[in-house]
């Protein structure tokens, strides 16, 4: 965590998958323009239901075996809450694909190389290149716009 500035704001805030757990995700929204400080940058990740491949995992897809994701919203509505805001958008990204097996008759092993690859990559050089629906989970980061 980014120790405060003076008046008691912060200039990053990360929340990994923490919105899909809450009943009123907007309500963090909320929370996280009044700590964050002008400018400031925040970094939201949860569970993607725009997924590419959620569709071959139907009801055994990854985002919906936790009965605490209470709160799952399709990328879009989670930019709009933001953007209501007044977050400004910088980046919507991917995790890739890694809740293998996607294919029944491929070896899992070879489904974690084979889906897992780009998102490994994405992690260990530091580029962003994923596009949203190119993962499990999405990734958002967005500025705290400056006050006029």
């Amino acid at each position: 965590m980014e120790l405060p500035y003076s008046d008691g704001s912060f200039g990053l805030v990360i929340i990994k998958h923490v919105v899909e757990h809450l009943e009123r995700p907007e309500k963090c929204i909320q929370e996280l323009m009044q700590v964050l400080a002008p400018g400031g940058v925040l970094i939201l990740a949860t569970p993607n239901l725009d997924s590419l491949l959620k569709p071959l995992k139907g009801e055994t897809w990854i985002g919906y075996q936790d009965p605490t994701h209470i709160a799952l919203k399709p990328p879009k509505e989670w930019l709009d809450l933001l953007r209501a805001e007044d977050f400004k958008i910088e980046r919507v990204f991917a995790d890739g694909f890694w809740d293998v097996p996607y294919v029944r008759w491929i070896p899992k092993t070879f489904q974690k190389i084979l889906f897992g690859s780009l998102g490994g990559l994405q992690a260990v050089s530091g580029l962003v290149y994923l596009p949203y629906r190119w993962g499990e989970s999405i990734i958002v980061i967005a500025l705290r716009k400056w006050v006029h």
